[in-house]
């Protein structure tokens, strides 16, 4: 951390600190307030306080027959104690149990994505049991909820899921696989590999940069069939990206083409070339 960003957190610490709204009153303006972004403000609050008395408020809230409550609760404790983590393992504890009886689809999301945040590998059999949930709200969080783990069943779930029929799934799967884990397999580079000819031009980017960073001699043709594609792209950034890390020879063809087509002024291909 930073100098100057650990100063930035300490402040903000400092400030939740200094707060005079108790827990009870941060808790029911999350809970009342229609706004999503308004609502999160009082939850970064707790966060950033992470006393017991906010955990057992929060353990109260995953034990309520509301699932209003029990959202807001795991929203609490996936980040609670912030920078400095607090009661991990008893919120990763409350927090499984809570997958053991729960269907309210708002409620999964918000568990597995407090399970990411927190990253205990207790959570990943739970949550790799949920990858083949009906509901692709719940299937992309879970995504966020494996990523980051090198545990060979959060890798074989999230290859699963970056197959998935939907496109936010498969984008976020392929960017865990390719840039959030450093394993370098076979199966991954399959996974990746395949995701090379996707539909989607960001999902097909990340499996780019992936393959890219792994040095597969592979993604070379896929890599300059994406450079010089006609139809426009959301992410150009990706496959130049992949060209820099993959620093191939034989894209520097292509990547001078591209620079002289741009113009002079446009430096994104610069350090790729280089």
């Amino acid at each position: 951390m930073s100098k100057d960003w650990k100063t930035e957190v300490e402040k903000m610490v400092l400030e939740a600190m200094n707060d005079p709204r108790s827990t009870h009153e941060l808790i029911s303006l999350a809970l009342s307030e229609l706004d999503e972004d308004a609502a999160w403000e009082p939850v970064t609050i707790l966060h950033r306080r992470g006393t017991r008395e906010i955990f057992d408020a929060a353990r109260s809230l995953v034990l309520s027959s509301c699932a209003v409550e029990r959202t807001l609760g795991a929203n609490i404790l996936g980040q609670l104690g912030i920078p400095n983590r607090s009661f991990s393992r008893e919120s990763v504890e409350l927090l499984l149990d809570l997958f053991q009886s729960e269907s309210d689809e708002s409620v999964l999301e918000a568990t597995c994505v407090a399970l990411g945040h927190i990253h205990d590998p207790l959570a990943i059999p739970a949550l790799a049991r949920l990858s083949s949930h009906p509901s692709e709200n719940v299937r992309y969080s879970v995504v966020h909820g494996l990523m980051g783990h090198s545990d060979g069943l959060a890798i074989a779930t999230l290859i699963e899921l970056s197959a998935d029929t939907d496109e936010d799934v498969r984008d976020w799967a392929t960017f865990g696989l390719g840039s959030q884990v450093n394993d370098d397999t076979p199966a991954i580079r399959e996974a990746l590999f395949c995701r090379t000819t996707d539909s989607d031009s960001v999902v097909r980017g990340e499996a780019l940069v992936g393959l890219a960073r792994r040095h597969d001699e592979r993604v070379v043709q896929p890599l300059i069939r994406e450079l010089t594609r006609e139809e426009p792209t959301d992410r150009w950034d990706l496959p130049i990206e992949a060209a820099e890390e993959l620093a191939d020879q034989k894209l520097l063809p292509t990547l001078m083409r591209l620079k002289l087509a741009t113009g002079d002024d446009d430096d994104r291909f610069d350090q790729a070339i280089e």
